[in-house]
């Protein structure tokens, strides 16, 4: 929150800090892909296709509502209890 603070809410952080999830879904995706295409499997191919765009779309709904309600997290949320939240070290 403190990152989004300082730096405003970008699709580039959302997509920074999702980096790892997206090569791991395009991974996943992406050999399914490669493999349903050479063996010529065309509905469990587009099955795939269709399930990674759902993702991006899935992803980019959600960015785009967390967008429009930040300006209202920005002005109720107290900035100065999450810095002493963030500095705080965890007693697990």
């Amino acid at each position: 929150m403190l990152e989004m603070h300082d730096r405003g809410y970008s699709f580039a952080l959302f997509f920074r800090r999702s980096a790892k999830n997206y090569l791991l879904v395009l991974s996943c995706f992406g050999s399914g892909l490669i493999a349903f295409g050479l063996l010529q499997l065309w509905i469990p191919f587009n099955l795939i296709l269709g399930l990674s765009a759902g993702c991006l779309l899935r992803d980019i709904g959600w960015f785009r509502a967390i967008s429009k309600t930040w300006p209202f997290s920005l002005k109720v949320t107290d900035w100065d209890k999450v810095r002493r939240l963030a500095e705080e070290t965890p007693t697990a």
